[in-house]
């Protein structure tokens, strides 16, 4: 069947017009179009929940348990300043934190005001139990009564399926607690690999097993298989019988 003139005129029209239409919209798709990520605030791709889960690196936060802190404390070092620290427990087995944003407040005085605040940020291990310490805080001359510790965001978890090798503590001495408090702890490093920066805390607790004092040092670096001595001292010497260091 031919078609008529006008018929075939009215075709060309539609398809000079249809090409620019297709080219146009092919080019807005490209300009404009993002791919969905793991970081467009939306439920696509693979995803079991909004940027988690699936293909992202993100677990979903229903999947996880809660990190917190089993207690914490401020020990007061010398006059208006104190140490303070807080004792964090992970439960969950392959998932980690990077950079978590903390918060330490202080409480004294006899309506239990905020005397000093202190944040900071850390990683969070999988499966661990940690401490997470703030130096040489100062109240203005209150004495701290109650300390809190909370995670200022939820925590971005990701799984880690290869567990890194961790520094051991392979001796631990108590020295002239009374008059020049000190302690002497031996740390190994059982991996092959050297460990760099590697940020120690120690706790002390009293025969009542109570967390009476707290130090924190940094050993720059321990050769593979090898070990390092660590030493943290405290300027007076400590009224409470201390018994033994964590």
């Amino acid at each position: 069947m031919s078609l008529s003139w006008s018929t075939r005129r009215k075709l060309i029209y539609i398809g000079l017009l249809a090409v620019p239409a297709v080219l146009l919209g092919g080019y807005l798709i490209w300009q404009f179009y993002q791919p969905p990520t793991c970081f467009d605030g939306e439920q696509n791709q693979d995803e079991r929940g909004i940027d988690c889960g699936g293909s992202c690196e993100r677990v979903c936060q229903d999947l996880t348990q809660s990190a917190g802190a089993r207690w914490a404390r401020s020990f007061n070092v010398s006059g208006s300043i104190y140490n303070s620290v807080a004792f964090i427990e992970n439960p969950n087995v392959n998932l980690r934190a990077e950079n978590v944003p903390y918060e330490f407040t202080m409480h004294g005085g006899p309506e239990g005001r905020i005397v000093a605040q202190r944040e900071g940020a850390v990683d969070i291990p999988p499966r661990s139990v940690f401490a997470v310490f703030e130096p040489s805080i100062d109240t203005g001359g209150t004495e701290v009564r109650r300390t809190t510790f909370q995670f200022l965001e939820a925590p971005f978890w990701e799984e880690e399926n290869t567990e890194e090798p961790k520094p051991q503590v392979a001796q631990t001495r108590l020295q002239n607690l009374r008059t020049d408090p000190r302690v002497d702890v031996v740390v190994r490093n059982p991996s092959l690999d050297t460990m760099k920066e590697i940020e120690l805390v120690v706790i002390l607790f009293s025969d009542d097993g109570n967390a009476v004092h707290t130090s924190r040092t940094v050993i720059s670096e321990i050769q593979s298989e090898s070990a390092r001595n660590a030493v943290f001292t405290w300027p007076e010497g400590f009224s409470e019988n201390v018994v033994r260091a964590t």
